[in-house]
C-alpha cells in the first residue's frame, strides 16, 4: 500500500502535533505523511495531486469560516477536503458538506481511529467519484463516436 499524503491546514501548533501523534498511532508511522501549513495562502500554493486528502481548519489568521473552504476548494481540484473545526455548529457542518467537503470533523471529539477513518473514507470516496466521472465521460465520447 502506498503512503497516504495529508495536507493539514491548522494554525495551532499544539493541535497539529496532536493530530500527528494520533494518526501515527492509528495508521502506523510508515503509512502516511502529514505536511502542515498554518495559512490558507500557503495551502493554496502547496495543494496538488501529490496530496490524497486535506484536513482543514476553517478559522485561520488569513481566513475565517466557509470562506476558507471556498478558497481551498477552488484550488483543490480532485483532492478531498475534510473540514476540521472547533465550532460545534450543525449548520456550518451541513453547509460545508453541501459545498463539497468530504466530511466535517470536530476538534473536541479528536480520536485517532475516527480521524483516520474519516480521512481514509474521504480518499476512497474521492477516487470512486473520479472513476465514476471518468466512466461517464468515456460513455459520452463513445456515444458521440457512434453517432458520427
Amino acid at each position: 500500500m502506498e503512503a497516504i499524503h495529508i495536507l493539514l491546514l491548522e494554525d495551532d501548533g499544539a493541535t497539529s502535533d496532536l493530530v500527528r501523534r494520533l494518526l501515527a498511532r492509528a495508521l502506523g508511522t510508515d503509512t502516511h505523511t502529514v505536511t502542515t501549513v498554518r495559512l490558507l495562502a500557503d495551502a493554496r500554493q502547496r495543494i496538488g495531486p501529490e496530496y490524497d486528502v486535506v484536513l482543514s481548519d476553517l478559522n485561520l489568521p488569513d481566513s475565517r469560516g466557509l470562506a476558507t473552504f471556498h478558497a481551498l476548494h477552488d484550488v483543490a481540484q480532485d483532492v478531498p477536503i475534510v473540514v476540521f473545526s472547533g465550532l460545534n455548529d450543525r449548520q456550518l457542518a451541513l453547509d460545508a458538506i453541501h459545498l463539497g467537503a468530504a466530511d466535517f470533523y470536530l476538534k473536541d471529539q479528536l480520536q485517532g481511529e475516527t480521524l483516520a477513518r474519516a480521512l481514509l473514507f474521504a480518499i476512497v470516496r474521492g477516487k470512486a467519484d473520479r472513476a465514476r466521472e471518468s466512466s461517464k465521460a468515456t460513455d459520452v465520447f463513445g456515444r458521440l463516436r457512434e453517432l458520427i
